[in-house]
């Protein structure tokens, strides 16, 4: 569990931010050259004579909340603490909480590179249908890394399953599937092999990795949000596709603003 004083203090992170986000100086925001005075928390420029603050040049922009108390919530957020936890922990209300969580969450990128090699599919319905709050998710796993790909459909028909295939999939992987009749023929008119797993039949083992990612993304909805709306499930996908794939990029603050700004 994280505690207060395990967290630097708001100069030691405005330290480490400035080494992460500025290495060659801080820069004016308005004319792009490197700022001369500084006037108490505030940066002068000389030749614009605009003022800024450091917070003004990062994600928190506009934000009340100071760098230390931000550090904490982004904590909680790259641990995977409740915002229930979160509150205990930093003090905020659970809208501050659940409000930057959200945001940490939008900052994530999409992945953009393709799945290869040995690839396992499935489709899961995730949410109650008795509340209209369930979305059928479509996700793949590639086997060598432990990468996945997750995204929300209308339907499991050929179509959308052949879409997402071919979006997420590189050509000439092998594709492990269920029996479910969607995949039928993806072998024959696309440059992918095909093997299937027949459930009904006993044999689950050539697909258990991608069955396993559905209890892990249903038990971090329950222990992180605890229950989502179906229109900001994209959202839930997209940052626990990134957990998954990119998991050394969650060990702490720093490394999480590394990745999502893609800062090497």
């Amino acid at each position: 569990m994280i505690t207060i004083s395990q967290t630097p203090k708001e100069r030691e992170i405005i330290h480490q931010f400035r080494r992460l986000f500025f290495p060659h100086g801080i820069f004016c925001p308005r004319c792009g050259r490197r700022y001369t005075y500084k006037i108490g928390n505030q940066y002068f420029c000389k030749v614009c004579r605009y003022k800024f603050t450091f917070k003004a040049l990062l994600f928190c922009k506009g934000s009340k909340l100071n760098l230390r108390q931000l550090w904490i919530i982004l904590q909680c957020f790259t641990q995977e603490l409740s915002c229930e936890d979160a509150v205990v922990v930093s003090g905020h209300s659970y809208q501050t909480i659940h409000r930057w969580y959200t945001r940490f969450s939008n900052l994530i990128p999409l992945r953009q590179s393709k799945l290869s090699g040995i690839v396992e599919m499935d489709e899961a319905f995730i949410g109650k249908k008795k509340y209209s709050n369930q979305t059928i998710v479509l996700g793949a796993l590639e086997r060598k890394s432990g990468a996945i790909v997750l995204a929300t459909t209308l339907d499991r028909e050929t179509g959308s399953l052949d879409t997402f295939i071919l979006k997420h999939i590189e050509s000439g992987s092998l594709l492990w599937t269920d029996a479910h009749g969607g995949y039928a023929n993806v072998d024959k008119f696309f440059n992918y092999e095909h093997e299937i797993a027949n459930h009904s039949l006993g044999h689950f083992g050539p697909t258990n990795r991608i069955e396993n990612v559905w209890m892990r993304l249903r038990r971090f909805i329950r222990k992180v949000y605890h229950h989502i709306w179906k229109e900001h499930l994209p959202r839930i996908l997209k940052e626990f596709q990134a957990r998954v794939s990119y998991p050394k990029a969650f060990t702490s603050p720093l490394s999480f603003l590394s990745y999502v700004f893609q800062i090497s």
